[in-house]
């Protein structure tokens, strides 16, 4: 994100060479709110995935512990 933000500050333009795009000004800025939001909703599921157990766990871990 920091590199990209930075694009932004100095007001130059961010390049996708492969699809030939380019963004500057108000797109660029809309590009880099998107991005943000995107990284947070990914970081909270992946926060959200790791406090659930997955169906396996339960049965493992009580076979381990010796319990039925």
């Amino acid at each position: 994100m920091t590199q990209i933000e930075d694009i932004q500050k100095r007001g130059a333009t961010l390049v996708f060479h492969d699809t030939n795009q380019w963004l500057r000004g108000e797109t660029l800025v809309e590009y880099v709110d998107n991005v943000r939001v995107r990284v947070a909703v990914t970081r909270c599921l992946a926060r959200a995935a790791l406090k659930q157990k997955t169906p396996g766990e339960a049965v493992a871990g009580s076979a381990i512990g010796g319990g039925s």
